[in-house]
C-alpha cells in the first residue's frame, strides 16, 4: 500500500481515471492531501484524503464530485497466509438527481464505476506480484431517499 499511497495512478489505467495532486507533498500520500480524478466521460471527481494507514487510505468526495461520501481502499492479509484481499468499500450516494438517473435509473455510470474498481484490483494484483482468484465481486446497497 505504500507504492500505491505513494502514486495512487498505480491502481487505474491512466486513460479511464488518472489521479492528479492538487494538494499536498508529490510522492507521498497525507490526510489533508487533495487529488482530482479525470474520470471516463465529462466528469472530474475531487477528493481529499481524511485518513492513512500502513494498510488503508480513506477518501472523502469534494463539492463537485458526481457521488457525495466517502471511499476506503485497504489490503488485508488472510488468516497467516501469503494471501492478500484488495477491498474498495464506498459509502456515498448520487451528489444530485442527474448522476442518480446516470447511475440508478440508465445504470452507465455504475458500470463505470465497476470498471474502475475491477481495473484498480488487476493493478494492485500485479503490483504485489499475485494472481486474482476467484471472480470480483462488487455489491451495492442503495438506499431510498432524495438525491
Amino acid at each position: 500500500m505504500a507504492k500505491v499511497r505513494a502514486n495512487p495512478n498505480r491502481l487505474t489505467d491512466p486513460a479511464f481515471a488518472p489521479f492528479t495532486k492538487s494538494r499536498g507533498r508529490s510522492g507521498e500520500m497525507a490526510v489533508g492531501d487533495r487529488y482530482v480524478i479525470q474520470l471516463a466521460g465529462p466528469w472530474k471527481g475531487a477528493v481529499e484524503v481524511i485518513d492513512v494507514t500502513d494498510t488503508s487510505f480513506r477518501l472523502a468526495t469534494l463539492e463537485g464530485h458526481m457521488e457525495s461520501g466517502v471511499i476506503e481502499m485497504r489490503a488485508v492479509g488472510t488468516d497467516g497466509t501469503s494471501r492478500v484481499e484488495f477491498i474498495v468499500e464506498s459509502w456515498a450516494r448520487s451528489h444530485d438527481h442527474w448522476f442518480a438517473l446516470l447511475y440508478d435509473r440508465i445504470g452507465l455510470a455504475q458500470m463505470l464505476q465497476g470498471e474502475m474498481w475491477a481495473i484498480a484490483c488487476d493493478q494492485f494484483a500485479e503490483l504485489v506480484a499475485g494472481t486474482p482468484q476467484g471472480p470480483l465481486r462488487i455489491t451495492t446497497d442503495r438506499q431510498i431517499g432524495n438525491h
